[in-house]
């Protein structure tokens, strides 16, 4: 086991203890939601959240790809945005060889993703991250890891 992988994790548990936090996606709803209100918050960003930020005066405090066709896609942001955003943790699955020239770097957290079990959820993320079909569900298990509490969803939307 790498080290610098488990010191990483150990400075995060319940780093945000009883801090609320909100995870925004990348569905439409995005559009019409005041993402100004967010500016003092601390916010959870995936995919292709960079999009919105020529909208916002703000970054994410956490950003998280999972998807390693999202990864390939977005490879070359994702490349310039973590030198680019030093105060911004990112989140990516371990194993990823597109991203592994980002190890280390301080702002690049990686997690082991636990595909055995995809209907789980994983208390433990610095163990493992349950695989879902969506990187909600991922955001989920890494907050709630760090200790946030309330836990608001926005722009999560699933009815297109």
């Amino acid at each position: 086991m790498n080290a610098g992988f488990d010191q990483k994790w150990k400075r995060l548990r319940s780093r945000y203890q009883k801090r609320r936090c909100f995870i925004m996606g990348n569905g439409p709803s995005i559009n019409s939601t005041p993402l100004e209100l967010l500016a003092d918050e601390l916010v959870w960003a995936v995919n292709g959240a960079y999009l919105l930020f020529d909208r916002i005066s703000w970054r994410p405090d956490f950003y998280v790809m999972k998807d390693p066709l999202v990864i390939k896609n977005n490879l070359q942001e994702l490349l310039r945005l973590v030198p680019e955003l030093p105060e911004t943790l990112f989140f990516l699955p371990q194993g990823n060889a597109s991203i592994e020239k980002l190890k280390n770097l301080k702002n690049v957290i990686f997690f082991r993703v636990n595909a055995i079990d995809p209907c789980g959820f994983s208390l433990n993320a610095q163990k493992n991250v349950a695989d879902s079909s969506t990187v909600m569900v991922t955001c989920l298990q890494l907050a709630s890891f760090l200790g946030f509490n309330p836990i608001y969803l926005f722009g999560i939307d699933m009815y297109y």
